[in-house]
């Protein structure tokens, strides 16, 4: 399987993208706050950083959907099934990463350990960022989707100009 990193700006109609994040952002989608954002490689929680924490809503996992939120994602799902790169979902869900003073990076991880397409869909414009497996930043611009290999090192960051950074995480075959 050759995964090849790929930037789409404007990846939803207008309409549908602002329904999306409407429904998502400041909603009252309930988040589950993690400890530990993946990649941090300590092991006593006192030893975290203030800010290696984010929130995650769980909209799809383990070949159903964990969320009745997973309907709000359809018409994000469908455009990336008619470019032919949804086949076999694996997992989607919602990350909020806090408003941080400064922009902090988290280290690196892998979402699976089996070559798979990982996509990050922005909801919001921030000087936040996904850290591409090549080393290259993809910054945070709403209605932005980035495709690349999530089998290969990659981190996210938290945000210092908005009220947090939230996008849409998704895992296919």
């Amino acid at each position: 399987m050759d995964i090849r990193t790929e930037v789409i700006d404007n990846f939803l109609d207008k309409q549908q993208f602002d329904c999306l994040k409407k429904k998502i952002v400041f909603s009252d989608l309930p988040y589950e706050l993690t400890k530990k954002v993946a990649g941090y490689e300590g092991s006593i929680i006192n030893e975290t950083p203030h800010w290696y924490w984010y929130g995650i809503h769980v909209l799809y996992k383990e070949n159903e959907p964990a969320s009745e939120a997973f309907e709000i994602v359809k018409p994000l799902i469908e455009k990336i099934v008619q470019l032919g790169y949804g086949f076999g979902f694996i997992r989607a869900k919602v990350n909020f990463y806090p408003y941080t003073e400064t922009v902090y990076e988290h280290g690196p991880h892998i979402d699976y350990d089996f070559p798979n397409y990982g996509a990050v869909f922005s909801l919001n414009t921030c000087d936040g960022f996904t850290r591409m497996p090549d080393g290259s930043k993809v910054e945070s611009v709403e209605n932005r989707i980035v495709f690349f290999d999530s089998s290969k090192p990659h981190n996210s960051s938290t945000t210092s100009n908005a009220s947090g950074r939230f996008n849409i995480n998704l895992n296919f075959r």
